[in-house]
């Protein structure tokens, strides 16, 4: 019996959720799930290695080279054959950062999504993610994983 799948912590959804080759092209459609989407998204335009993407999306590195040969092999055909390509669907969950206020100390979760990093507590907009991982929306840290 196969192991139920372990949802991918992804950052944010894609903008994007379809390319077409043209208006014209009425050729099957092929699905990248959104895992796949951010798994290309961390290795081959953030430059992150397997490890690191592992890392930033809760599961094993042998499970990210599974999930990039996948998401390479649909993109390849979707753009030598002319497939549609839908993005969206897998198992995912958001990402949530942790963020403290640098004025009174509160900590709170933050959907990686969300714009709002105004304290709750103290309203105050000094407040900045506590994760020791990339975050593209709010703090801008490069990911170290050194750190």
């Amino acid at each position: 019996m196969a192991r139920p799948t372990k949802p991918r912590r992804v950052r944010h959804w894609p903008t994007v959720s379809e390319f077409r080759p043209n208006k014209r092209c009425k050729k099957s459609v092929l699905q990248l799930g959104v895992d796949e989407w951010e798994a290309l998204y961390l290795k081959d335009v953030v430059k992150l290695s397997q490890e690191e993407c592992a890392k930033m999306m809760d599961i094993s590195r042998q499970t990210v080279q599974m999930i990039l040969e996948n998401a390479h092999y649909k993109v390849a055909l979707a753009i030598t054959s002319g497939y549609t390509l839908q993005i969206s669907g897998g198992e995912v969950t958001l990402h949530h950062c942790l963020f403290q206020c640098k004025d009174c100390g509160h900590k709170r979760e933050v959907l990686a999504t969300d714009l709002d990093t105004v304290c709750p507590s103290c309203q105050s907009a000094n407040t900045h993610c506590i994760i020791d991982h990339f975050c593209q929306n709010h703090c801008q840290r490069e990911f170290d994983p050194e750190e």
